[in-house]
């Protein structure tokens, strides 16, 4: 199998068992048929080397057995190596593909299901990562020493954001340092560059650089250079180990904030079930004090 669920997840909620084994004839027939080289086999035989324990954690065992997660996830990432983000293309490729039913082994989630599967595993995405990095520094594969982000998933040259070269860095802490000094002797800078940041306050907080006096001139400058220089060469060298890990708290923040509103809408639910008894109890309350106002003031009459 892909992978059990951890015995802990067992003792706190049950999932629903697919329909087929390794053994069943559906499932030996789709093996046949595979060839040994595809790409469902690739996810199948890595997915052992994920620790899905936070994934595990945000199911509660509350209402009906879900599928289970290390299913659904390896044909998640079957899709994503295929360009099919969308939670409706899986619910669609999940009846055509039969690459998809031998890694599932036979599980047809509905599209409901697959859009909170996508919302539910988004709070565990920087755990898997920064996991998979540390994996990869054991193994000698990486040092993730540097890193570059790309917001774009569209193939080619997409981002606005473009890491520069040691060359342009330098010449573009000269025109910071030449900047600096104009405003120190109360100068006008000029045009700034596109690239610079239009105060000055947002300039040092974007090269980290200090203020220091400023009437040692030239001198000055250069150390301010030098300082930049270094301060830089420490973001853009900064271990994205620890980066990953700062992520993967996040994660863990945002995770335990989903369990604390799943939580609290539990209880709502439940008051909720138990607030029409409490509302025919006020109103047989208020029908009673009724009828013994009625009797005294009929007596009174009387």
């Amino acid at each position: 199998m892909i992978g059990d669920p951890l015995p802990d997840a067992k003792t706190l909620t049950r999932f629903a068992e697919p329909p087929w084994t390794e053994h069943s004839d559906r499932w030996r027939e789709l093996d046949e048929k595979l060839p040994r080289d595809h790409l469902a086999r690739e996810i199948r035989d890595a997915m052992p080397h994920l620790d899905l324990t936070p994934l595990y954690c945000t199911y509660h065992g509350l209402g009906k057995a879900p599928y289970r997660p290390d299913l659904m996830l390896a044909m998640v990432l079957f899709e994503l190596r295929r360009g099919q983000p969308k939670p409706s293309q899986w619910h669609q490729d999940t009846h055509e593909n039969y690459a998809l039913w031998w890694l599932g082994f036979g599980i047809c989630p509905s599209r409901s299901c697959w859009y909170e599967f996508r919302d539910r595993t988004g709070v565990c995405l920087d755990t898997f990562n920064a996991h998979l990095l540390h994996q990869a520094v054991a193994e000698d594969l990486t040092t993730a020493q540097r890193g570059a982000l790309d917001g774009s998933a569209v193939a080619a040259n997409a981002s606005r954001r473009r890491l520069i070269n040691d060359e342009r860095l330098q010449q573009r802490l000269q025109q910071l340092g030449a900047v600096a000094q104009d405003e120190a002797q109360g100068e006008e800078t000029g045009a700034l560059p596109g690239w610079m940041a239009k105060t000055p306050a947002g300039r040092r907080r974007r090269f980290r650089c200090n203020d220091g006096p400023q009437d040692q001139g030239n001198s000055d400058s250069e150390d301010r250079g030098n300082r930049g220089v270094e301060q830089a060469d420490r973001i853009v060298d900064h271990p994205v180990l620890e980066l990953a890990d700062r992520r993967e708290q996040q994660g863990r923040q945002v995770a335990h904030q989903h369990r604390l509103r799943v939580r609290l809408g539990h209880q709502v639910r439940a008051a909720e079930q138990h607030r029409p008894d409490d509302q025919r109890e006020h109103r047989e309350a208020g029908s009673k004090r009724q009828q013994h106002l009625d009797d005294d003031e009929g007596g009174n009459r009387r």
